[in-house]
């Protein structure tokens, strides 16, 4: 975790270094981010077109609003829906690329979970799983996950 004594002036640059940790758990970043909140005052900031709005005016509305936009893109993940499949790959450490990347499809998380599980000798540094709605829009949800089940990041496409 990041010690908050010796961190970051700038909120803006906090939120981000957060966000960049890949070792956090999603949980642990929503945590800091609302330690951030409590503890460091408001302010705007320039997101050189990182987001919809160039300028914000509150960081604090914004990463509230993010943090719920992540929670509620993830429960969407999870739910089980009629046009849509779930695929996985998985990142092993000393490779220089994905294993996995053109596997099967299934129909819900939880078999693709258990697949991932009993798929490989191997044992994965982490995995990312996709949602993929089927239609026009092939829009994609993905996770990064932890082989014991820990989210490390959602992001949507």
């Amino acid at each position: 975790m990041y010690n908050k004594t010796n961190f970051f002036n700038n909120i803006a640059d906090a939120v981000w270094q957060i966000k960049q940790y890949k070792s956090l758990t999603l949980e642990e970043k929503h945590l800091a981010w609302q330690e951030i909140l409590i503890a460091m005052s408001d302010s705007s900031f320039n997101s050189y077109g990182l987001y919809d709005e160039a300028n914000i005016n509150s960081i604090h509305a914004f990463l509230s609003k993010y943090i719920d936009l992540e929670k509620r893109l993830l429960e969407r993940f999870y739910k089980k829906e009629a046009n849509a499949v779930y695929t996985y790959r998985f990142w092993c450490d000393g490779e220089t690329d994905w294993i996995g990347e053109n596997g099967a499809l299934y129909t819900d998380f939880d078999e693709a979970m258990t697949e991932f599980k009993d798929d490989s000798d191997i044992v994965p540094s982490f995995a990312q799983f996709s949602k993929r709605y089927i239609g026009k829009e092939d829009k994609r949800i993905h996770i990064c996950i932890r082989p014991n089940g820990t989210v490390l990041s959602i992001t949507e496409d």
